[in-house]
């Protein structure tokens, strides 16, 4: 998918491509520009296989959600966002919402991932252990996501049982 250019803003690499997230926007200190040719969408994000300190470097185009990492007995749960430099956000352990904001949540327990299951039926929300030890909770060492999984958070994932849109 082709993204939206950006003229020496953030989401844009010298404006010769930009975030597919942004969707006609253009970068954060720059006007819009014309298309790219492709683009770092949130998805495309890749987060440090160690949590980043921060003020440290990151990709200037890399605005997706937050990177989370689970180091309970040590340094917490970090959570990193990249802006121009990683921002971090440390905290203890413990149980993190999952569910849509104003309905009843479901709390996930240290060790586990909120996923929803979309694709078809209505979406359903849900705990599933993870095994990411204390690098970054990904779509790779989470459980059970049926179907194609995206990060939407930092434990959060959405595992689309539909991804052509197809389906009933």
């Amino acid at each position: 998918m082709a993204g939206s250019g950006g003229s020496g803003g953030s989401s844009g690499s010298g404006g010769a491509g930009g975030s597919r997230a942004g969707a006609g926007s253009g970068g954060t200190s720059g006007g819009a520009g014309s298309a790219g040719t492709g683009g770092t969408g949130p998805d495309d994000c890749v987060c440090p296989s160690a949590a980043p300190l921060s003020g440290g470097a990151c990709p200037n185009d890399c605005g997706g959600p937050v990177c989370a990492y689970e180091d309970c007995d040590g340094e917490g749960f970090i959570q990193a966002g990249c802006a121009g430099e990683w921002v971090t956000i440390q905290t203890a352990c413990g149980d993190k919402p999952c569910g849509p904001e104003g309905a009843p949540e479901t709390s996930c327990a240290p060790g586990t991932a909120c996923i929803q299951v979309v694709g078809g039926a209505l979406p359903s929300y849900s705990c599933v252990p993870h095994h990411c030890g204390s690098g970054p909770i990904g779509c790779d060492c989470i459980e059970s996501c049926p179907g194609e999984c995206t990060r939407t958070g930092g434990t959060t994932f959405t595992c689309n049982t539909c991804p052509s849109n197809l389906c009933p």
